[in-house]
């Protein structure tokens, strides 16, 4: 399929859709979360943290953004807090994230990690470490006691509590925190960012196909099994749980995937400048929310069908 993306004409970008056509936001304490022992009183609501910080896929058969998919998406938001030439607060990024984990996988994985930045919340893998900052010297059981106690009246009084010295005690990118502060007082309570991302935000993607066999393989699950010394990272051991052809065809695949990750890496740089030519009329300003850095390479048609289109409606 990676040869083919030339010829492949249905590779474009979407329309923008309204963020819960695409995803929705749970409460970010809910009843019952999958394996997690973080428990709170939030809003008076008194449960788990929430799978996935409560950023979930829409499951319905409208939903145009697939699990599985992977390539380029966009973040939009309309804000007149933040003095942008393009009018904007965009952001564009990319996933190749073939990954077993639904929650991590794709372009859905890594927009519910910026919404989460967007929300301006530490991430529920990190509060252990958040602890250990505020609270030094204590068991991870004393911290998960301490939090099942505490009753935080809304988002913002959450985040306080994290802080240390006047500073936050979990990270975010420059310009998302940049967003989150001119947009604090409409980001209190779970209630005004429901709100404030259902009414403004809006996401638009690129999906660009691979093959199936990229995702984890049975050769992966040999190696990765307590019954061997195998390891992953190192080719050399790989003998003590595959045979020959197994070796061979799991260098092949592994090598497909490091290809389809320079192939979306380009589609993003070409984008991003092809962004920054249509608003500033300069392909090295990027939209207000992006920070990473740009290559030149190559520079397919697909990889930005139909992106100007939309932009200018």
């Amino acid at each position: 399929m990676l040869r083919d993306l030339d010829e492949e004409k249905n590779i474009q970008w979407s329309e923008f859709y309204k963020f819960d056509q695409i995803l929705k936001l749970d409460h970010w304490v809910v009843d019952k979360a999958d394996k997690n022992e973080w428990r709170t009183t939030l809003e008076g609501r008194n449960g788990d943290l929430a799978k996935r910080d409560g950023c979930l896929l829409q499951q319905s058969e409208n939903n145009p953004l697939k699990n599985d998919y992977c390539g380029l998406y966009m973040l939009r938001a309309d804000n007149d807090n933040i003095g942008d030439d393009s009018g904007y607060c965009d952001y564009i990024g990319m996933s190749s994230a073939i990954t077993p984990g639904p929650y991590q996988r794709g372009i859905y994985g890594r927009l519910a990690d910026h919404v989460l930045k967007i929300q301006f919340l530490p991430p529920r893998v990190r509060i252990g470490k958040c602890f250990q900052k505020i609270m030094q010297g204590h068991s991870i059981e004393h911290y998960r006691s301490v939090f099942s106690k505490k009753e935080f009246s809304d988002y913002e009084e959450l985040r306080e509590f994290f802080k240390k010295d006047d500073k936050y005690q979990y990270s975010s990118t420059k310009k998302f925190k940049e967003f989150f502060e001119a947009n604090k007082e409409l980001l209190k309570t779970y209630k005004d960012v429901k709100e404030f991302l259902y009414e403004k935000v809006k996401i638009r993607f690129l999906n660009i196909p691979y093959d199936s066999d990229l995702h984890k393989t049975l050769m992966e699950k040999k190696i990765s099994s307590k019954n061997n010394e195998a390891k992953l990272k190192d080719e050399n051991t790989w003998s003590m749980a595959l045979n020959s052809d197994e070796i061979k065809e799991l260098k092949r695949i592994k090598n497909t995937r490091k290809i389809y990750d320079i192939i979306i890496k380009e589609a993003e740089d070409h984008a991003i400048k092809t962004y920054g030519k249509y608003y500033y009329d300069d392909e090295k300003r990027k939209p207000f929310l992006n920070y990473q850095k740009t290559k030149s390479g190559a520079k397919k048609e697909w990889m930005i069908r139909g992106f100007l289109e939309e932009l200018k409606k």
